[in-house]
């Protein structure tokens, strides 16, 4: 059953949503794995809004849609303020530390470098503004990588448990970016090209299914 779940479909967020905004089919579409609601809502959820705020890769759920909402008295989507990543110790010289606000600007730099952005599913600048405004209401998806005292990189772990991580290149070919990985979980989309990131996941044990990188 559980691998049969990947394979079937659901609908998923495939861009971030605001609270209160209509479902459209470019903002939610039917994707594999089966963590969302079932393909036949689909057509409902298209004439409702949402309930919260949801980010791209969320599966959606009932408590998420304006129609089904009155049905989940209990459950609040809001985003939450607690960290995805906890402090982890990965070894002697590396550690994973929850962002705060105060590393915008960190991320940013490295994020919006031209080497990270080459091989990233976005390709294009994202502007400073829009950055800060973002990262004020996600930091708790990030953590900063720690590399004998010296802050070396960010993971980030979404809500769907898409993991991504980026190093200064002052920090690459070290190693560290297998050493995180092996003690994280969650699955990555990963450009063919990417070959460096490709053999960072499989030294770390990550695993091929279907078209991602996944580690349970």
């Amino acid at each position: 059953e559980k691998n049969n779940k990947r394979f079937r479909r659901s609908l998923f967020v495939v861009k971030d949503i605001q609270p209160g905004e209509k479902f459209t089919s470019e903002n939610v579409r039917v994707i594999r794995p089966a963590d969302g609601l079932e393909p036949r809502f689909y057509d409902d959820v298209l004439s409702a809004t949402t309930t919260c705020f949801l980010e791209r890769g969320t599966p959606l759920a009932k408590k998420h849609v304006s129609l089904f909402a009155s049905d989940q008295p209990d459950e609040d989507c809001s985003l939450s303020l607690e960290s995805i990543i906890p402090f982890t110790t990965i070894n002697t010289s590396t550690t994973l530390i929850p962002a705060t606000v105060d590393d915008a600007k960190f991320v940013y730099d490295i994020r919006n470098g031209d080497d990270v952005r080459s091989v990233s599913l976005t390709t294009q600048v994202i502007p400073y503004e829009s950055h800060i405004s973002f990262f004020a209401t996600h930091f708790m998806q990030y953590a900063i990588v720690f590399f004998h005292d010296f802050r070396a990189g960010y993971v980030r772990k979404e809500l769907s448990g898409s993991l991504s991580i980026a190093l200064h290149p002052e920090f690459r070919g070290k190693g560290i970016g297998s050493a995180i990985l092996s003690h994280l979980s969650g699955n990555a989309i990963i450009k063919t090209e990417n070959d460096a990131s490709l053999q960072a996941f499989r030294k770390a044990g990550w695993q091929i299914i279907g078209h991602y990188l996944e580690k349970k």
